[in-house]
């Protein structure tokens, strides 16, 4: 069983299908247009929902949000 949805995500490789979707957003960028853009970039809701549970921030590049997601500061 999986501690946190930053295990999950590593465990399934979700963050390599997070960021397919993420090519031609421009960083940085609030959580909720993020959200709003990978929805515009056809992501499926699994990638939405994953996201979703991210803190509220600014991602000042792509890494910050891999680090969001394998639950780096």
């Amino acid at each position: 069983m999986f501690k946190n949805i930053s295990d999950r995500i590593r465990a399934s490789g979700k963050e390599n299908e997070i960021m397919k979707y993420v090519r031609g957003i421009n960083f940085p960028i609030s959580k909720q247009n993020l959200i709003s853009a990978l929805k515009n970039n056809n992501a499926p809701s699994e990638v939405i929902s994953t996201l979703d549970k991210l803190p509220e921030m600014t991602y000042n590049s792509p890494q910050d949000l891999v680090n969001a997601l394998k639950g780096k500061p």
